[in-house]
């Protein structure tokens, strides 16, 4: 009788494992979006214009580009015409952040907040705690 379940379980923890790394996606992809009352033009002069974000970022601003938040830290990279890319530190992960504009008919703008967060860990634990937190 004893035997027998270690066998089961010698057959179902690699196959757990297995599934976890087939099934939990290497990056992982979030997104927030949200409809602002006001013209692209506007809102993206306030997004892309890096040093105004102190005026509307409730946040502790460290330097021009980083910003302290409660839960990790936020340091921006690039600015381009409609969009701000950056990276979000949240304890040892990093994830890719990006900030985006669109027109979203008059006088109304879509402002898109994407992260990317590499997943490629060998723990199985940390993938799936990965997975869960994003």
């Amino acid at each position: 009788m004893m035997t027998q379940t270690k066998w089961i379980g010698a057959f179902l923890v690699p196959l757990l494992i297995l599934f976890i790394y087939v099934w939990i996606p290497h990056q992982i992809k979030s997104q927030y979006k949200v409809i602002i009352p006001q013209n692209q033009t506007g809102v993206s002069r306030k997004l892309v214009q890096v040093e105004e974000w102190k005026k509307w970022m409730p946040f502790q601003n460290e330097l021009v580009q980083q910003f302290s938040l409660p839960s990790g830290k936020l340091i921006l990279t690039e600015t381009y015409i409609a969009s701000v890319k950056g990276f979000y530190i949240y304890q040892e992960d990093t994830a890719a952040i990006t900030f985006m504009t669109e027109n979203a008919g008059k006088d109304s703008t879509l402002l898109t907040i994407e992260t990317i967060l590499n997943n490629r860990h060998l723990s199985p634990f940390k993938r799936l705690s990965n997975y869960w937190q994003s």
